[in-house]
């Protein structure tokens, strides 16, 4: 990745530019700077509206089809998910034999507010990045007055009123290094390359639950919590 300053190259956990002294992009968050003054982290205390989300004991063999469509089999680590409206979940993080990675909703534990809204969509891919690092796309899932659900590309600030939290200070906390576009954060050109997404060492198992948790299960659950209020 590049510093959106001066464009010098950046290390991956580095906290500033070694060049111009700029702080990386998981340090602020535009979508809270006016809460917290110069050089004061994002909204830290914030939390991850209302949700949380840890690793647990049990680490299963599995066998099942990537996302590439190729049968395999693998391993999958359970993760359990609570938040607001006594919503319980469980998120599995699955390594397949070939390298392939996905964070994926275990349909073993009932979730009744979100079946509808997930069923056709409870996988997100985990791609390699650099020496060691993974990446994410940070797309929303969003749901219209039809009650359609899609995953929609959106802005920091869309990303972080739908979970009602700052996102950039959770994966932070969780243990990411960027967020960003996929052009200012991965250095790619594609048509992908206005997305936003985070990248994290391998050893960071639990960021890919968290940026679930947050585009995923939050903006559903508190979309739904609002109109029943």
């Amino acid at each position: 990745m590049w510093c959106r300053l001066c464009g010098a190259p950046l290390s991956a956990l580095a906290a500033v530019c070694s060049a111009c002294g700029r702080p990386t992009d998981l340090q602020r968050s535009p979508a809270h700077a006016e809460a917290t003054g110069p050089g004061e982290p994002c909204a830290s205390g914030r939390g991850m509206g209302g949700f949380q989300v840890a690793e647990t004991d049990l680490r299963e063999d599995v066998a099942g089809i990537t996302l590439a469509g190729l049968p395999t089999t693998g391993e999958q680590t359970l993760f359990e998910v609570r938040g607001p409206g006594g919503v319980r979940l469980r998120l599995a993080y699955v390594e397949w034999r070939g390298g392939e990675r996905e964070i994926r909703w275990d349909r073993r534990q009932e979730a009744p507010l979100l079946n509808e809204h997930l069923l056709g969509r409870p996988r997100i891919e985990i791609e390699a990045w650099g020496d060691g690092f993974l990446s994410m796309d940070l797309g929303q899932l969003q749901v219209d007055e039809a009650g359609d659900d899609r995953v929609h590309p959106v802005s920091e600030y869309e990303l972080d009123m739908a979970a009602r939290t700052c996102i950039r200070c959770a994966l932070q906390a969780a243990g990411a290094t960027a967020m960003g576009t996929r052009q200012e954060v991965l250095g790619v050109c594609d048509d992908r390359r206005h997305l936003l997404c985070t990248t994290f060492p391998r050893a960071a198992r639990l960021v890919p639950s968290v940026v679930f948790t947050l585009t995923r299960v939050a903006p559903v659950i508190h979309r739904d919590l609002r109109e029943r209020a």
